[in-house]
């Protein structure tokens, strides 16, 4: 769960820690900045208010506390933020309430992808803001099966099936309609010469060894070497509306910022893929995730698709998130992802026998 880019060693007292630990607790359950009364309620009048006050000042000559107005209270920075994450956060394992309500919403999906679209949608609505998912990429994996299919006015439907889960199709337009049996030839060789390959391995042959076939194929086969160079299964996002309805993001700017990397997505394609290479279960703020003026959050985890290649899930809201409890949810999604995979490949390999 530690950021490894992230080296904070701050030599705090320890009523400067207990102190930090209620400012930034208090911030994330009311969005608003703390005051030194507040603070000595929330620790049961151990310290006084005055007391508090003088702690505060020095957390902020730390940078770890600001004062948005000289007549409020005080709101914790990235860096208390960070620091709190990894010195005082742990991942709190969900009520096995919970647990059986993530895993009903995959208790009847096969497909994987629709595995963690239903999965990102059911952390959306636990935690209140968007859930994020992004599948083993395609190249990861080896081909398992292809199909061809004309569907009329010189289109073809491309269908890619990889060994980790990911299925990817594409409309192909080619520039006039192809012969039934090219298609169904082209369809019976990329089965017989392909399968097992990787994608790399794929668009490598289709470029330079198939010369005989290029004449044969030549448009056809050029689309075929751009889907799958191309090829990359988007992001999958559920509940952005619940993010657009927090305190946080209040401003049209804010607002535009956030709608931007939805559509985008290529941002959160980035970020998801370096959670995956990870290895491990991360938290995210603000500029790590491309967000240098937006207080925001992500907190992800990989999972292993089949040995070889993997994807991610997690949750992205405003930076004051309940992180304990997030960690905790997205650690089992991880997990049970893992399994809706294993169960999925389990019941190919059946089928095959």
């Amino acid at each position: 769960m530690k950021d490894p880019a992230s080296q904070l060693k701050l030599p705090l007292s320890p009523r400067q820690a207990d102190v930090l630990r209620a400012v930034v607790e208090l911030f994330i359950e009311t969005a608003e900045p703390v005051g030194s009364r507040t603070v000595s309620k929330a620790m049961n009048q151990q310290v006084s208010a005055a007391t508090v006050r003088n702690v505060m000042a020095d957390l902020e000559e730390l940078g770890l506390l600001k004062q948005i107005h000289t007549s409020s209270g005080r709101v914790p920075t990235n860096r208390a933020l960070r620091y709190w994450i990894e010195a005082m956060v742990r991942p709190v394992t969900p009520a096995p309430e919970v647990q059986e309500q993530l895993r009903l919403a995959v208790a009847d999906v096969r497909a994987p992808r629709r595995a963690l679209a239903a999965l990102a949608s059911e952390l959306s609505r636990m935690t209140g803001s968007a859930g994020l998912a992004r599948a083993p990429r395609l190249e990861q994996g080896r081909l398992q099966r292809a199909s061809l299919v004309p569907v009329g006015g010189g289109r073809l439907m491309l269908l890619w099936v990889a060994s980790n889960g990911v299925v990817y199709h594409r409309e192909i337009q080619l520039a006039e309609e192809p012969a039934a049996e090219d298609v169904a030839h082209l369809e019976q060789v990329l089965n017989r010469e392909f399968i097992g390959a990787t994608f790399d391995e794929i668009r490598a042959r289709l470029r330079q060894d198939l010369h005989e076939m290029k004449r044969r194929y030549d448009d056809l086969l050029e689309q075929l070497v751009v889907s799958a160079a191309t090829a990359d299964d988007d992001v999958i996002v559920e509940g952005v509306s619940r993010v657009v309805e927090q305190p946080d993001f209040n401003t049209l700017e804010t607002l535009r910022r956030l709608y931007e990397a939805f559509e985008d997505r290529h941002l959160l394609a980035g970020v998801l893929d370096r959670v995956a290479a990870s290895g491990g279960l991360r938290v995210l703020l603000n500029d790590e995730i491309g967000f240098a003026d937006t207080q925001v959050g992500m907190v992800a985890a990989p999972f292993d698709a089949d040995g070889v290649s993997r994807g991610s899930i997690g949750v992205f809201g405003p930076a004051r998130m309940p992180y304990p409890e997030i960690l905790g949810l997205v650690r089992f999604a991880s997990m049970l992802v893992e399994r809706v995979l294993a169960d999925h490949h389990a019941s190919e390999d059946r089928e095959k026998q």
